[in-house]
């Protein structure tokens, strides 16, 4: 597991793929700014943006649509 330090210097100003796990393809590319900023573009063209951080050990992630809005939190 990265400690929390780690998972912003992976994340911060980085362009970071997202992968289906199931079927392996790439279904969007996400861009976590300085400014705690997120970026979200599927393959399809569908777009969003919201907000990211740190806390301990895991980041969040919190988009104006995606998942209806709703706090997702992930560990490295």
């Amino acid at each position: 597991m990265l400690c929390g330090s780690d998972v912003s210097a992976f994340l911060t100003a980085q362009d970071i793929y997202v992968f289906d796990p199931e079927t392996r393809a790439r279904v969007a590319e996400v861009i976590y700014h300085t400014d705690g900023k997120v970026e979200m573009v599927h393959v399809d063209g569908w777009k969003d943006r919201g907000t990211w951080g740190i806390e301990g050990n895991a980041y969040w992630t919190r988009y104006n649509q995606f998942r209806d809005g709703s706090l997702n939190t992930f560990v490295l």
